[in-house]
């Protein structure tokens, strides 16, 4: 245990030494003059006067008298010099008191000249233990600060006070301290001594810095928190609004955010979110206004835009950085993103309202499927009431047998028959009635129901396989849409595994269909699900080819057997010749591989040709016939079984569901 030192053992003694010296020498010289008046007594005094007794007792006084001088001679000089080494022992314990001390100490006279720095104080400012003193006060102070102290020290010689004052000192380097400084007067000596006690504010003030820049920074990426942002903001909204300037504010999304942190794990998530904000950062302008506002909303604030083509140009850039493959865990790992924006003050005239607008087309734009972008519009706010109704009403739509299947089929272009089908679901609201499936597919994956539609799908879809089959019909290929929760999703393998043992039909006769954006998020986990699923005997065939990032390397990697060119590259193939030469290109390329190709979209007889030359596989569009239903879907398999040969029925023209019941094709 520590013991404390009192205070009073730093104290200055009660008694003055010179004072003390005085009061000796005026002993032994009092002593010495009675001495020598006996002396001079003796001598000059007659024999007779004085008896020999009355002599030797005069002499014996005299030398008591010598011999007290030395007794107080040597006893003065023994108190004195214990007293002399207590004052040393107790300034060696103050100076050493004020070089341990934390603050810094310095003493200087009323000219400003240093006469004492403490320790620390030589640390603070840099200089060595052996350095001589800086001259004076001034060398010490920054020059801002100048001016300052000789208002505030100008008066000490007269014993005015000192008011607390925070200075900036200057350290050997030319750097600078911030320090809190109190000074006392000390008059008792000469020359007069004021004594400088400054406390280092630097620590506080980082530790200041550190809380004010946790409370407005988000802590995994930096960014500005959502408390942050809403100042900034409002204090450039004021100023737009002074200056008649419009903003622009994009609320961000990462797309399918849950499903990489399901599969990549938490630690991975955070670090594909710092990687997000920096390209997000870099990609704005200086003057823009950059942060986060959730765990997977990020926003920016657009200063002094032109208008909305200016917004969407910028935007482009923006989501092209973006695109860009992040090395994520050892993998590179392809995003996408979707983008709300709101204009001010067109559409709002506050922060708040301007991220809740924006918010507003964000969330349209994710039930849409996501990687895109929304100006926020007024007819926004009944959909989202709609869409809300809709996300109620899919957790119902199974038991209230709202859900049905239709069945498109892919046509073999070499034989104009066919011998698969895409499944595909429909829901009849029953308020709403017939809602597209881009609309409550991306709705379905949002609220976590997209699990259950997808078995529900699995399953009915094997069930009418096995009932076709039962009728006498050919085998046909169902081929099933899995969304990217479920192919992140290892339950998935275990789903196919218990519905093939269940319902016993063949594993080839069941086919999966993938989205290439969904395969490149991440594409290491994908292949090796998609070589489980393989194993299992079941087809796979990567849907919307070249709307993703995947090349030929990454093509090659995963176990697919097919290959489905998405219906915006046959759309444009007779009036550009960009997307021709793309689709030739995909088509070679999925030759190479050995791919069974499949284009989606076939609408003209034009787009047909073009696919003939090219030497596609198998067509699936309304050229040929529109999602029907499993009733119609066997009338046209036992109208091929009756039909002699399937050419006959493509040379009299591609129309399976419509050439096989006599009728005209149908447009889209």
């Amino acid at each position: 245990m520590s013991r404390s030192v009192s205070p009073n053992a730093l104290a200055p003694p009660r008694y003055d030494l010179r004072q003390i010296n005085r009061i000796r020498w005026l002993l032994v010289l009092l002593l010495l003059a009675c001495g020598l008046a006996f002396s001079l007594l003796l001598v000059r005094a007659p024999a007779t006067t004085f008896s020999l007794a009355q002599q030797l007792a005069l002499a014996a006084s005299l030398i008591a008298i010598l011999l007290a001088a030395a007794l107080i001679c040597r006893v003065s000089r023994r108190s004195l010099s214990h007293q002399s080494g207590e004052i040393n022992r107790q300034q060696q314990r103050l100076r050493q008191f004020m070089d341990n001390a934390c603050d810094l100490i310095i003493a200087f006279d009323d000219d400003q000249r240093i006469h004492y720095l403490n320790q620390i104080g030589r640390q603070r400012l840099g200089l060595a233990a052996d350095e001589p003193l800086p001259a004076a006060m001034e060398a010490l102070l920054a020059p801002s600060q100048q001016q300052l102290w000789h208002n505030r020290t100008c008066l000490l010689g007269v014993a005015a006070p000192f008011e607390p004052t925070v200075l900036l000192l200057r350290d050997r380097q030319g750097g600078e301290i911030q320090v809190d400084c109190r000074i006392s007067s000390d008059r008792s000596g000469q020359p007069q001594l004021h004594w400088l006690v400054g406390r280092d504010l630097s620590e506080k003030i980082a530790a200041d810095q550190q809380l004010h820049y946790l409370a407005n920074h988000d802590r995994l990426t930096g960014l500005r928190n959502r408390h942050s942002f809403t100042e900034a903001a409002s204090q450039a909204a004021r100023l737009a609004q002074r200056y008649h300037q419009q903003l622009a504010l994009a609320l961000f999304s990462i797309d399918h955010l849950k499903i990489i942190n399901e599969t990549l794990g938490n630690e991975n998530g955070d670090e594909l979110l710092e990687a997000f904000s920096k390209r997000l950062h870099q990609s704005v302008r200086e003057t823009d206004l950059v942060g986060r506002l959730a765990g997977n909303q990020f926003v920016v604030l657009f200063l002094q835009v032109d208008g909305p083509l200016a917004v969407e140009q910028v935007l482009e850039k923006i989501r092209r950085i973006i695109a860009a493959p992040l090395p994520i865990a050892g993998q590179e790992l392809f995003i996408t993103t979707s983008i709300g924006l709101s204009l001010f003050p067109q559409h709002a005239s506050s922060v708040d309202t301007l991220i809740k607008t924006a918010g507003d087309a964000l969330y349209s734009v994710k039930t849409r499927g996501g990687n895109g972008f929304q100006f926020y519009s007024p007819q926004l706010g009944s959909e989202i009431k709609n869409r809300l109704a809709m996300i109620n009403g899919l957790h119902q739509a199974l038991d209230r047998n709202e859900l049905q299947l239709r069945f498109q089929p892919k046509v073999r272009l070499d034989t104009g028959g066919f011998d698969s089908v895409e499944v595909l679901l429909r829901w009849q609201h029953p308020e709403l009635g017939q809602v597209p499936p881009g609309d409550f597919i991306p709705m379905a994956e949002e609220s976590g129901v997209i699990g259950d539609l997808t078995l529900w799908v699995l399953r009915q879809a094997c069930q009418q396989c096995l009932a076709w089959l039962q009728q006498g019909l050919p085998p046909v290929r169902m081929a099933v849409n899995v969304s990217g929760h479920q192919l992140q999703n290892r339950e998935l393998l275990l789903q196919l595994k218990t519905l093939l043992s269940e319902t016993g039909l063949a594993p080839e006769l069941l086919e999966i269909e993938i989205t290439e954006s969904i395969l490149m998020q991440n594409p290491e986990a994908a292949r090796t699900l998609l070589g489980e699923i393989r194993e299992l005997g079941i087809h796979l065939a990567i849907d919307d080819f070249g709307t993703g990032f995947s090349s030929l390397a990454y093509l090659k990697r995963f176990p697919v057997h097919s290959l489905k060119i998405d219906r915006a590259f046959i759309k444009d193939l007779e009036q550009s010749e960009r997307c021709a030469s793309l689709t030739a290109a995909i088509l070679a390329m999925g030759r190479s591989l050995q791919l069974n190709l499949i284009a989606e979209g076939v609408e003209t007889l034009g787009q047909l040709a073009f696919l003939r030359e090219h030497l596609c596989d198998e067509a699936q569009g309304f050229l040929y016939s529109t999602p029907v239903s499993a009733g119609e879907i066997a009338q046209m398999l036992s109208n091929l079984q009756n039909r002699r040969t399937a050419f006959e029925v493509a040379q009299a023209a591609p129309r399976i569901n419509t050439g096989l019941r006599q009728a005209a094709p149908q447009t889209p």
